[in-house]
């Protein structure tokens, strides 16, 4: 059967744009009461100093440029603790943090870390919650022409930890917060590149708070999940690869229960879907650190063996809480000058078509453009090599099933785009 490819509405433009790619890589994490003394929690097998060691060695294999946390303490010893003796072990002076606002009814706070290298500090402020408030961060790109541009790229990052326990108050609590954080976003002035990071405590994605980030009725308003794997999480199998808590089956400072909770999110408005203000998601980058969907119910490091990290970090992983971290890249251009754009030249794709993608090279590319074809969960389907290409390139489609995928396009020079396509039967 003949298949039409429809990209955006009937006609999509890929231009290599006058801009360079660089990557941003973000990561959330749950620390564990990092710093908090309770019953369960003690300065033996809770210690900070042993934390700051297990997470040195997951960031020197995760390498992210932005960390998103929660269940620190309150605290800015604590916060500076990290930062000192973690951060500045694993990458010396080149990590800052953001200023200390604290809820006042819990010492569990929120923080963010990020490469000062690759982004500046712009603003901070604080959505206030019965619990535990929802911090909003926005930053800004370094660019590296940023001083003679003046231009440059937000994102705005919020970190969230919601009301935990799986009872009606508990939900209605979540409600209450996700409605927070959404009325606050209503009031920007454009929801432009913005994350929600955090502990969402969601059992599955019917639940209202989440219903109120993803299916929020002001359109623009709204959050993704970049895999797109929303659905009935807790203790079931088939999103095995989806839970990030709990890396344990016994309890001592750790939840128990093993890994049948998908609690822990980055969640990316419309505009980094849809790369509509130069930064955009990178399909197939999103993932729980460590989990290799095999261990359902069971321990992170329990049999089979996890092969997804190495063992010293996945033992990190094991040892530092009983949560997974999140992962994700973005894609960041940045402007370069009109003889670099104009040798970048315009790229064309044409529709409808019938069996092959039609590509209208109008400016020849001189070297290789790859073109990677993804579905919605990041899985590769398609992948083609264009060499210095000219004119009218024809690509087959043959073998795809009806429905959504990401194309990327790639310059061997680090230009790229990555849109959102539609497959029809």
């Amino acid at each position: 059967m003949k298949r039409i490819l429809i990209i955006g509405l009937c006609l999509f433009v890929f231009r290599m744009v006058p801009c360079a790619q660089d990557t941003l890589r973000v990561m959330h994490y749950n620390l564990l009461n990092y710093g908090v003394i309770t019953d369960h929690c003690t300065s033996v097998n809770n210690n900070v100093n042993d934390k700051n060691q297990y997470l040195k060695t997951i960031l020197e294999y995760a390498e992210p440029h932005i960390l998103t946390v929660n269940e620190i303490k309150c605290s800015v010893q604590l916060y500076d603790k990290l930062l000192n003796g973690c951060l500045d072990e694993y990458m010396p002076d080149m990590f800052e943090r953001v200023g200390k606002t604290c809820p006042s009814v819990t010492d569990l706070s929120n923080m963010i870390y990020y490469r000062k290298d690759k982004l500046c500090f712009h603003s901070q402020d604080v959505v206030p919650t019965n619990y535990r408030d929802i911090n909003v961060v926005k930053l800004y790109y370094n660019a590296p022409d940023l001083a003679a541009t003046q231009d440059t790229i937000f994102l705005v990052c919020m970190i969230a930890h919601l009301k935990a326990g799986n009872d009606w108050y508990d939900m209605q609590e979540r409600a209450d917060e996700a409605a927070r954080a959404m009325q606050y976003i209503e009031q920007l002035d454009g929801m432009g590149n913005l994350l929600l990071c955090g502990d969402l405590n969601v059992y599955n994605g019917s639940e209202q708070a989440f219903q109120t980030f993803v299916n929020h009725p002001v359109e623009d308003a709204r959050f993704y999940d970049p895999i797109n794997m929303i659905g009935d999480w807790h203790n079931n199998p088939s999103y095995a690869i989806t839970h990030t808590q709990s890396t344990h089956t016994v309890p001592n400072c750790f939840i128990s229960g093993g890994m049948d909770d998908r609690f822990d999110f980055i969640l990316a408005s419309a505009s980094i879907m849809n790369n509509d203000h130069r930064m955009a998601y990178i399909p197939g980058s999103y993932h729980a650190l460590g989990q290799d969907g095999r261990h359902f119910n069971s321990a992170l490091t329990g049999a089979p063996q996890n092969t997804t990290v190495p063992q010293d970090v996945l033992h990190a992983l094991y040892d530092m809480s009983d949560h997974l971290p999140v992962c994700m890249d973005l894609a960041v251009e940045s402007h370069l000058g009109v003889a670099e754009s104009m040798h970048a030249g315009y790229i064309e794709v044409l529709n409808p078509v019938s069996d092959a993608l039609r590509i209208n090279v109008k400016i020849p590319v001189h070297g290789k453009v790859s073109v990677q074809v993804f579905t919605l969960r990041g899985k590769p389907v398609k992948a083609y090599m264009l060499r210095s290409p000219a004119g009218m390139i024809h690509l087959p489609v043959d073998g795809l099933s009806a429905g959504t995928y990401f194309v990327r396009l790639a310059t061997q020079r680090g230009l790229s785009n990555t849109s959102r396509v539609l497959l029809l039967p």
